[in-house]
């Protein structure tokens, strides 16, 4: 079985690890897979030692490059299937298999929550040049299920590696002898940092040996940090800026306080479950496939500051609630979300679309 992954990001964030786990995984099996990618990007320089990598120059949205880059490595390595994940190169296999009709299957991986809007980003979807769509949660899901068949969507969710043994790097921002709680993501709106700012200052009012960790970075870092500047937090609120390896910092911390407003998934969350770190969280759509209330982690609603504060305080003082809750998450990591399990269901996914 061939395979032909394509994505069309430069960065490193967590739709990137996810397919590096995926590949690293796959490669176990009988199975002989393919990457493109733009020009030095982080996944494919990861990935070079592993599978042949096609660098091209980062398409904007339709690119003849792109086109006629897959349809020649379909034709030349023989591919049985194109796994796409993300839009940009959606479009760019949608158009190379209906303009060369090539004779592949396409698996398009959707992990945002957004809805599908135009007429042309439905089409990508409705159309019967798409095989099979997989949703990484049960709200990606539903929000899919109003432009795809539900025949056609299949849930498997984000996945991460787990280690025996994660080195605990040092980093010189860390406090020591303080409670340390982070948040994990870029600094995006729909993360709402703004919400993890006001919790902290509510817990500061009671709690004084918190420290709070902002880890990560995007367009609204300025922001983020005039508005803990406003609120006189500069003591108790680091930003960290992006750590590239995420698995050496989280076993410094106590907590993750996840304030999201909208989440496919939230694949950070697995990461503190690995490390048996607790977790507050907004119930942000695919949180909730995640953390079950006083199983897995407490749940807020979303922007609901108070009480983001009070069930994170909760934790802090019940070591044994503390406990109850990393044990549950951990055995669920371990059932339903490693690169193991979820890489048997991608490979499962590919056989019956070859039959």
């Amino acid at each position: 079985m061939n395979v032909l992954h394509i994505s069309t990001a430069k960065d490193w964030r967590g739709g990137e690890r996810q397919i590096y786990y995926l590949v690293k995984e796959l490669k176990k099996y009988s199975i002989k897979q393919y990457l493109i990618t733009p020009n030095n990007s982080e996944l494919g320089n990861r990935l070079s030692d592993t599978l042949p990598v096609v660098y091209i120059k980062k398409p904007s949205s339709f690119s003849l490059t792109w086109i006629k880059k897959i349809y020649k490595i379909c034709l030349e390595e023989s591919i049985d299937i194109i796994h796409i994940h993300d839009s940009k190169a959606q479009t760019q296999a949608f158009f190379a298999k209906k303009l060369y009709k090539l004779n592949v299957k396409i698996v398009v991986t959707r992990k945002v929550i957004f809805p599908v809007k135009g007429y042309f980003s439905k089409l990508k979807y409705q159309t019967p040049i798409i095989n099979k769509v997989v949703a990484i949660s049960s709200a990606v899901k539903a929000e899919l299920s109003s432009v795809v068949d539900q025949n056609q969507i299949e849930i498997i969710p984000d996945y991460i590696e787990i280690k025996e043994e994660y080195k605990n790097q040092f980093f010189p921002f860390l406090k020591d002898g303080k409670i340390n709680i982070a948040y994990v993501a870029a600094l995006t709106k729909e993360k709402d940092h703004i919400t993890f700012i006001k919790t902290a200052k509510e817990i500061l009012k009671t709690k004084n040996n918190v420290h709070f960790y902002i880890v990560g970075s995007g367009k609204l870092e300025k922001d983020i940090f005039n508005f803990i500047k406003e609120n006189n937090l500069e003591d108790s609120i680091t930003i960290t800026g992006f750590i590239n390896n995420i698995d050496t910092l989280i076993p410094n911390f106590d907590l993750l306080l996840f304030t999201s407003k909208k989440e496919g998934l939230g694949s950070t969350i697995l990461d503190f479950f690995s490390h048996k770190i607790p977790v507050v969280a907004t119930n942000s759509q695919g949180v909730l496939d995640l953390i079950k209330e006083n199983e897995t982690g407490l749940l807020c609603n979303v922007e609901d500051f108070n009480c983001l504060a009070e069930k994170t305080i909760k934790i802090i003082d019940n070591e044994e609630l503390k406990s109850s809750l990393t044990k549950n998450a951990y055995n669920l990591l371990h059932e339903n979300f490693t690169v193991q399990v979820c890489a048997r269901k991608y490979e499962s996914l590919y056989k019956k679309l070859l039959v």
